[in-house]
């Protein structure tokens, strides 16, 4: 396997970050990783390890203000602000792939970001992968912070008000350890801006999935405390693809990748992009 780094500007000017895990053969197939909210690309440096020994070249950025990125500190002013940073890195990548298939796999609120991109570009994609989807946080916050913060929002944006439970990604506290003592990831409070974000693009995602019909893949810990797995549930019922698969798995947290038995995620991933390319 072949790691590199490299970087891209966005349309407003900021330097993003990414990483490439290439196979030492001619790859068959793409894959862009989109990681989740307080975290970075180099987390998912075992799944790009383990999907390029399987043939597969695979591409990952950090959002903006995340990781090595620059921007405020998991602050965006939308969500087509991301959604524009990855437009921009998939078109870099395909360019240098002009005749492999290319998935995508988005983890958290990077499914989000996933999703919404499909939506716009699906017609150039071979299939998606989304695993810990937010589409349903707004149905597990208590609905007099949703309200707190829609208000809250127009006022101050980046205040900073929400805390991540660290101790909710992983069933494995070796996990949990290393992402504290991370200094890539965000460990303050998170702005309210960026929250109600979230729950405001996870209704609009809501009310387009059924358009959907490019090959699913739709992962999700059944025990996920930080995002809802009925948002999964939803993605499988009302998708419109003829081609989708809905994989729970019991007792695992947020980070199904991150978790003691990875290797049967990673596997049920691999095999399902084997299936499909």
């Amino acid at each position: 396997m072949q790691e590199t780094f490299d970087s891209f500007q966005t349309s407003d000017g900021l330097k993003i970050h990414t990483v490439a895990w290439l196979p030492d053969s001619t790859p068959k197939a793409v894959v862009l990783v989109v990681h989740g909210i307080a975290e970075h690309s180099g987390r998912y440096r075992h799944v790009g390890e383990f999907l390029a020994n399987r043939g597969h070249a695979v591409y990952a950025l950090n959002h903006r203000g995340h990781g090595k990125s620059e921007g405020v500190r998991v602050y965006f002013d939308s969500f087509d602000q991301l959604v524009g940073d990855l437009e921009r890195y998939f078109e870099r990548v395909r360019t240098a792939h002009p005749a492999l298939p290319m998935y995508i796999l988005g983890h958290s609120m990077g499914s989000l970001i996933t999703l919404l991109f499909t939506l716009r570009h699906q017609g150039e994609l071979a299939g998606m992968i989304s695993s810990g989807t937010p589409i349903s946080l707004d149905q597990s916050l208590p609905v007099p912070l949703i309200a707190l913060s829609g208000f809250v929002r127009n006022l101050a944006p980046k205040l900073a008000l929400i805390a991540l439970d660290v101790k909710a990604i992983s069933t494995d506290p070796a996990v949990v350890a290393a992402q504290k003592a991370d200094p890539l990831c965000y460990h303050g409070l998170m702005p309210i801006g960026t929250i109600t974000a979230l729950v405001e693009t996870g209704r609009k995602v809501r009310e387009q999935v059924n358009t959907l019909r490019l090959p699913l893949l739709i992962l999700h810990g059944q025990a996920d405390k930080l995002t809802p797995p009925p948002g999964s549930q939803f993605i499988m019922d009302k998708a419109g693809s003829p081609d989708k698969t809905l994989k729970f798995y019991p007792g695992m947290y947020h980070e199904i990748v991150n978790e003691v038995d990875k290797a049967t995620v990673l596997n049920d991933i691999a095999t399902w992009l084997d299936s499909h390319t």
